[in-house]
């Protein structure tokens, strides 16, 4: 193998040797429970070049079947280091770190955000759009950081090794919940997940004028944000060392005609911003 770029690396090495023991989708009536590792012989398809080896890999136990989950850190066919999570009938969901890392600004900070896309064949466009939608509602739900259809799992600074608005245990947790989650909109990976709800969608009607900006903050933007909150919910003061993971929230809301800003814009934690939704236009900071 070639030289491992130095974000890369840094990467892997705060992924690898992080013990998540269990996890639990809230979702679902009853919560589906995983746990770590694989138990069983599995079919899941590893890539030589992975290198986290075998040291992330979840069951997920439903009614009437186990789900086997593999995450692998390796460059693809096009030059790109991507984190994958694969199942038995194939890939679930990925993240692009070469991309985001060409994005970002000039320090080593990678914003690991995707656009959530279902990309299955036979079905309508109507059928695709509204699994989409109910997909950004449920990891919404989840406490996931959903804008549009873009997720965003956390921003890692690659030259101190760490998460500034997370965990590496808790972005392991995130990434690993919304591939099962996704596989399950995607309707062709085997599993369907048991008694999950409809949820309403969580994009609302959006009120602009002519000169408002577009909804989706910059990665760079996202940083500053982060940066000038030190890492803490400017409401609460919590820390993601504290459990929680950090937002970043438009003061003024962008269905309100907020624009996308460092003046308008705060760190809040999850349970902060879903409690400030979008009815208040309030700076804690």
């Amino acid at each position: 193998m070639d030289q491992i770029p130095s974000y890369v690396d840094s990467f892997r090495k705060a992924l690898i040797d992080e013990n998540v023991a269990r996890l639990q989708l809230d979702l679902c009536t009853p919560p589906v429970q995983g746990y770590h590792g694989i138990l069983t012989t599995s079919h899941i398809q590893y890539n030589q070049d992975n290198l986290l080896g075998r040291s992330q890999e979840f069951t997920f136990e439903l009614t009437n079947q186990r789900v086997e989950l593999s995450l692998q850190l390796y460059r693809n066919v096009r030059d790109h280091w991507r984190l994958f999570c694969y199942t038995t009938t194939g890939m679930l969901f990925s993240i692009n770190l070469s991309l985001l890392q060409r994005k970002g600004p000039q320090s080593p900070i990678l914003t690991l955000s995707q656009t959530l896309r279902l990309t299955m064949r036979g079905i309508s466009p109507e059928e695709r759009r509204d699994r989409t939608d109910q997909l950004c509602a449920a990891l919404n739900r989840l406490g996931l950081e959903v804008d549009g259809q873009t997720l965003a799992l956390g921003t890692f600074d690659a030259d101190k090794g760490d998460f500034l608005d997370t965990t590496a245990r808790a972005f392991l947790r995130d990434f690993t919940l919304t591939s099962l989650v996704k596989g399950h909109f995607m309707g062709n990976k085997g599993y369907e997940l048991p008694k999950l709800p409809k949820f309403e969608h969580a994009i609302l009607p959006v009120v602009r004028d002519a000169t408002s900006a577009r909804r989706l903050i910059p990665l760079r933007l996202r940083y500053e944000v982060l940066e000038k909150a030190g890492g803490r919910c400017v409401l609460c003061g919590r820390t993601p060392r504290d459990g929680i993971k950090l937002h970043v929230d438009h003061i003024k809301p962008y269905s309100q005609g907020g624009r996308s800003e460092l003046v308008n814009l705060q760190a809040l934690c999850h349970e902060c911003n879903i409690g400030k939704g979008n009815r208040a236009e309030t700076r804690f900071s």
